[in-house]
């Protein structure tokens, strides 16, 4: 093992050149690999939005920003809530989302946000008492060769 790691610090000869080079290929490939899947997972985040409870007919935070792939949970600390962002209410959203209806016991709603754009949503009961939400999803940026 020590060979491998340190072969690269080794200037090969002639006889052992083709097995140094597939060497360094191969931990190159693997690394490329392993850091691709660590990147990809690294990458997306979950936030969460609490729901009523202490806050009475509010949502917190009411407005946020997150990354195309990120994730939201909205939890319910109590009172008779949900969560609709569907496109029959709010026609500008990129898609629906949405829980269904209030309900008072506890509960949590997750969506994962893989279109980019603006989103609003509400809570059915309490959007007269402007208890809105709104939801700015960036766009991943795009991996090239050249922007890894």
């Amino acid at each position: 093992m020590a060979f491998f790691i340190l072969s690269p610090l080794i200037k090969p000869n002639i006889g052992n050149f083709p097995t140094w080079i597939k060497q360094i290929e191969m931990r190159s490939f693997f690394t490329l690999v392993f850091s691709s899947i660590i990147g990809f997972f690294a990458m997306a985040t979950n936030h969460q939005i609490a729901v009523g409870g202490s806050l009475g007919n509010a949502f917190s935070p009411s407005s946020i920003t997150v990354a195309q792939g990120d994730t939201i949970t909205w939890t319910n600390g109590g009172g008779f809530h949900n969560i609709n962002g569907n496109q029959a209410t709010y026609a500008s959203n990129p898609e629906s989302l949405g829980n269904g209806g209030a309900a008072s016991s506890s509960w949590t709603y997750q969506y994962v946000f893989n279109t980019p754009g603006s989103y609003t949503y509400q809570c059915d009961p309490h959007a007269g008492q402007n208890m809105v939400g709104t939801i700015q999803v960036n766009a991943a940026p795009v991996a090239s060769p050249l922007n890894p």
